[in-house]
């Protein structure tokens, strides 16, 4: 459970943020978070506009 748990886009979140905020690790910490971010981003983004389209059309 840990391991689907950590996988989630919140949990990622988080876990820059604390690196960056109470760690003060800097923003080059942030590089290891935000590629897994805006892949999240940009499927979830990607599957919105099949599902509209798909509904478009039907």
């Amino acid at each position: 459970m840990v391991k689907v748990g950590s996988a989630f886009p919140i949990t990622m979140g988080i876990q820059a943020l604390d690196s960056v905020l109470i760690y003060q690790e800097g923003f080059s910490a942030l590089t290891g978070y935000l590629l897994p971010l805006l892949l999240y981003g940009i499927s979830g983004l990607g599957l919105a506009y099949i599902l509209l389209m798909k509904e478009i059309m039907d």
